[in-house]
């Protein structure tokens, strides 16, 4: 699970006015009690709304409508709950689409929804309101078709995603959220301190050891981590022990690396700004241009240095796509 909701813009609009305004503190209660379990932003389709306040709730009634009335009330704590609300647009963003998003199909009861192909692509709960069917269960069930970046087979699988159409189902459901999360804070730091044991080639510096010990990006996404570690120690062995004269992505890839892995283009590499993202400290102190990355579903990267002098592989940063301009 990353540390987002998506807004299922497709449960609106309601049916009466009277309706929207009924649903609206519970929606904002579900919205604080996610920020507070460390689901902080609330990601919206922006071809729906470019700043939240022009989403339709009602036919011609909006958030800003909403909003304006509550001005007239002196409501407070609404208005002080809606002014809290982290919103984001798009869906996907640009590194999603260079990472496969667009070849990402998702489907639920035979339709395609934008806010679930972005739920299931960040692995996110959807939130929204208690309207109409399909909408009015939790989990729902989604078929995923998507490509095999390294093979470009299709790839056919079933996926449960949690709707928090009301507030009662988000509680129902925040005692997990809160154990998952809890659950990948200690996964992550049992990343650190099984380091010794399972990855004795390998070196944490830079970043690397603040985003495992604050982990949240799900146990997917750190399943890969583990395996790709364990990988790059593995390769390291053999570098060490001369079955490999150098290190190469090829020769990494040869070793049994199943995720693909590359150096940065000239674009990045010759960009000041670019490639200073990419460089970390060495345990020595000595700066280097951590370059290798294994890339990870949903845009995620393992940025590494391959060392030639001592044939260790040290582990700079594990997050997100850095930035490409």
């Amino acid at each position: 699970m990353m540390d987002c909701l998506i807004f299922n813009h497709h449960s609106l609009p309601f049916d009466q006015q009277a309706s929207a305004n009924n649903a609206l503190p519970g929606f904002l209660k579900t919205c604080i009690q996610a920020k507070n379990a460390g689901l902080a932003t609330i990601l919206v389709d922006k071809s729906v709304d470019q700043n939240w306040f022009r989403v339709e709730l009602y036919d011609g009634f909006f958030f800003q409508d909403w909003y304006r009335i509550q001005q007239t009330t002196n409501s407070k704590e609404e208005l002080r709950a809606f002014r809290s609300i982290a919103t984001k647009q798009p869906f996907f963003s640009s590194l999603d689409i260079a990472d496969g998003a667009d070849l990402f199909e998702v489907t639920y009861e035979e339709n395609s929804y934008s806010a679930v192909t972005a739920a299931a692509w960040h692995s996110s709960p959807l939130v929204g309101f208690e309207t109409r069917k399909p909408w009015l269960t939790s989990p729902i069930r989604v078929n995923i078709n998507k490509l095999n970046p390294e093979t470009c087979e299709e790839i056919e699988e079933t996926a449960e995603i949690p709707n928090y159409y009301n507030n009662t189902v988000f509680v129902q459901d925040l005692t997990r959220i809160i154990s998952d999360r809890e659950f990948l804070l200690l996964s992550g730091k049992d990343v650190l301190a099984s380091a010794e044991k399972h990855y004795l080639q390998i070196e944490f510096c830079g970043k690397a050891k603040q985003q495992l010990g604050k982990w949240s990006a799900g146990t997917t996404l750190l399943d890969q981590i583990k395996r790709s570690l364990l990988e790059l120690n593995y390769f390291a062995e053999k570098w060490k022990s001369g079955n490999y004269s150098f290190y190469s992505s090829e020769n990494l890839r040869e070793s049994g690396m199943p995720y693909r892995v590359s150096s940065e283009s000239s674009s990045v590499r010759d960009n000041p700004t670019l490639r200073k993202l990419r460089e970390f400290y060495l345990p020595s102190g000595i700066r280097c241009f951590f370059e290798e990355h294994v890339k990870l579903s949903n845009g995620f990267r393992i940025h590494f240095y391959p060392n030639d002098d001592n044939k260790k592989i040290y582990v700079g940063y594990i997050g997100p796509h850095l930035k490409l301009r």
